[in-house]
């Protein structure tokens, strides 16, 4: 199961003509056996982030409010502060392990965010982006279909509807793209998020969701 995570920070806003961009940029699912494969503006699981972020920038994402906690095993932080680095996603959230001083990226979440969205475009969009990830990819996987229950959504959240991509064979759901139809007190956008997990965080978070 893939929690797409936290905060819903609104961020700076590109149009969902980028979507077009992440199209192209899916050349790295090609034949990709493992998720450690898959690249998120260049940065993909089992990398440190030193690779893309300074200590001082990951100690301050993790001391931000904006970093979402599991527990005490967990967390995942913004990656704000890179954005103008980004050329396909607004924002990146990066799941890391607590305490973890290498910093390895255990998962990974691409956001786009349209502050005049249309919840039938993203979801037109969804399923563009599920549609080139499977060509990409080959029979590895079965898409899942599901919306999230109201007693699980937030006041905010009108709609969360989710594509979760499951190995076939087993139970592990290691890709998912999620459309958000948000109402922020009058504040109304729609947030697609792209994500990907290593098996060792989608494990996890079977046993807490």
């Amino acid at each position: 199961m893939t929690h797409i995570g936290g905060n819903e920070t609104l961020f700076n806003m590109k149009t969902f003509l980028s979507v077009l961009i992440l199209i192209c940029c899916l050349q790295s699912f090609t034949k990709a056996d493992d998720v450690s494969d898959f690249e998120i503006e260049g940065m993909s699981i089992g990398e440190s982030l030193l690779n893309f972020m300074s200590e001082k920038q990951i100690k301050e994402a993790l001391g931000s409010e904006k970093a979402y906690f599991y527990e005490n095993k967990f967390v995942t932080i913004s990656s704000w502060d890179n954005r103008d680095k980004y050329e396909t996603y607004d924002n990146v959230g990066i799941i890391l392990k607590q305490d973890d001083s290498t910093y390895k990226i255990y998962g990974l979440e691409g956001l786009l965010i349209n502050q005049d969205g249309n919840i039938d475009d993203c979801y037109k969009k969804q399923e563009s982006i599920a549609k080139e990830i499977l060509i990409v990819t080959g029979d590895k996987y079965n898409l899942k279909r599901w919306f999230l229950e109201k007693n699980r959504k937030t006041k905010e959240q009108l709609a969360v509807k989710y594509i979760d991509f499951e190995i076939i064979d087993s139970d592990r759901k290691p890709i998912s793209i999620v459309c958000f139809d948000i109402n922020r007190n009058g504040d109304k956008y729609t947030r697609l998020v792209v994500a990907v997990d290593s098996e060792e965080f989608d494990k996890y978070l079977d046993t807490v969701y």
